[in-house]
């Protein structure tokens, strides 16, 4: 069979009726056809001079409505606050183990005993938790 006779049975394709064509679902327009918005100026609002004071009182009047709406929000300074204290606690006491050997009265001899480098580790370590925390 010849590869042209093959090509002069097939019939074009051709979309069934039922079956929406892009052609009919999308009108064409031309850009010119479009009307063009025209850029309006907007006059500047006038500046309201509000006080520091009254500002602040306005700022806490609409946080305190929101946590009203959603009491949720208050849980994660609370939680934050409760696992920085318990954080502290801990690198004091490590700080006070480790450093000072169980005994404040080793904090003057600190600097001889080289527990300076350990004091500032532990005070690094701290702050890459409390970073962590909050």
């Amino acid at each position: 069979m010849n590869p042209q006779e093959n090509n002069q049975n097939q019939t074009p394709y051709q979309p069934q009726a039922d079956v929406p064509t892009p052609a009919t679902t999308m009108p064409v327009t031309s850009p010119e056809s479009q009307p063009q918005a025209q850029p309006t100026q907007v006059p500047p609002a006038p500046e309201a001079k509000i006080g520091k004071f009254k500002a602040s009182r306005m700022i806490v009047k609409e946080s305190w409505a929101i946590l009203m709406q959603d009491k949720e929000l208050a849980l994660f300074p609370i939680v934050s606050s409760i696992v920085s204290l318990i954080a502290l606690i801990v690198m004091f006491a490590v700080f006070f183990f480790v450093s000072l050997s169980g005994s404040l009265a080793n904090i003057e001899n600190m600097s001889q005993t080289g527990a300076d480098a350990i004091f500032y580790a532990v005070l690094f370590v701290y702050y890459v938790i409390m970073f962590t925390i909050t």
